[in-house]
């Protein structure tokens, strides 16, 4: 039964599911580690979505600190409590599975991470949401790489077939089959 929970509802270190699917805020369907497998997809969805929070907020606050050696002690403890932990929450609601944010107020409760904004001189407030769309560019690169190696092995192929021809051309008693039998010919 644990095994089954844990397939498909891993723990996740990003992710809240205030729906308590299986009695775990931290379990869902919707775990990043289900949701993107490939742990390099992964750490491309993590790198876009801590790039477009604001200044202060951060998916792991560890990950965007300078190492402790480079940071004045006295600054130490300031730095970490200043940066607020956000969390991503599922909404299945949506073609796809959008994360909505939220962070941990000082009270240590979730709050929607609302941010201002102004357009053309009008306030507005948006909340940042996330999805598989923000890492289009990694995979336009991954399929970009995967083209290319397929090429590589099509040209690898067909130089092997070529060579096999030319082998056909020196002595045409050498067959596919007797070669397999490795005879020179019958």
């Amino acid at each position: 039964m644990e095994t089954l929970k844990d397939q498909h509802y891993p723990k996740s270190r990003y992710i809240v599911d205030p729906r308590f699917p299986v009695g775990d805020i931290k379990r869902s369907r919707y775990a990043l580690e289900k949701q993107f497998p490939d742990e390099e997809e992964r750490k491309a969805f993590v790198a876009s979505v801590e790039s477009q929070l604001p200044y202060g907020y951060s998916l792991d606050p560890t990950l965007s600190q300078l190492p402790e050696f480079m940071i004045p002690p006295e600054e130490r403890e300031n730095m970490l409590e200043d940066e607020k932990r956000v969390y991503l929450a599922p909404d299945e609601s949506t073609a796809g599975v959008l994360y909505f944010s939220y962070f941990l107020d000082e009270n240590k409760e979730l709050r929607p991470l609302i941010l201002q904004t102004s357009r053309k001189g009008e306030k507005d407030q948006i909340w940042p949401t996330f999805s598989k769309k923000d890492i289009s560019d990694y995979y336009k690169k991954k399929e970009a790489e995967n083209k290319a190696e397929l090429d590589k092995l099509e040209k690898t192929q067909a130089e092997g077939f070529e060579l096999q021809r030319k082998i056909r051309d020196m002595d045409p008693s050498i067959s596919a089959f007797t070669r397999g039998l490795g005879a020179g010919g019958l």
